[in-house]
């Protein structure tokens, strides 16, 4: 099988739900973050809710899934590119690539001009490469966050 038909990109469905709870409840120690459901991470409880877009990168075989991105509506204009995550054994494939540009093309799709992000440097050093490479620069805090400290846009051509 080869590396592409390995992995498959899902949209979020509710029986999803305990998977993805799991699949955080794992993955953001990896990045020396902890997963908070009742706190910052509470939008994930809700998805439909939360976020206009949201994918799954899953394991063929498995189903189990390995990595999520999303979008959130920030006004008519701009989103914000939200959940970018993948276990640590699966860096340096592409597939953090592949998922995030699904979602920015969704985002061009939906009639969004301009996407923004926040992240940790500390945490996120290959994650903000890879935003660099898709074209994100660095802008000044568009948003209040307790965290974050790198704040990146994207304009949609």
């Amino acid at each position: 099988m080869a590396d592409n038909e390995k992995y498959v990109v899902t949209e979020y469905n509710k029986r999803d739900l305990n998977s993805l709870l799991e699949f955080f409840e794992r993955c953001l120690p990896e990045s020396g973050r902890i997963f908070d459901p009742k706190g910052v991470h509470k939008s994930l409880l809700n998805v439909e809710k939360a976020y206009e877009y949201f994918i799954c990168l899953k394991e063929q075989e498995s189903g189990q899934i390995i990595g999520t991105c999303a979008l959130k509506k920030i006004d008519d204009m701009k989103c914000e590119l939200k959940c970018v995550y993948l276990y640590k054994k699966y860096h340096g494939m592409g597939l953090g690539t592949r998922i995030s540009q699904l979602t920015l093309d969704r985002a061009k799709e939906q009639g969004y001009r301009e996407v923004y992000l926040d992240t940790i440097s500390e945490t996120s050093g290959r994650a903000i490469k890879m935003y660099e490479r898709l074209g994100f620069i660095n802008v000044e805090k568009y948003h209040d966050t307790v965290k974050s400290d790198v704040f990146m846009k994207l304009i949609l051509k």
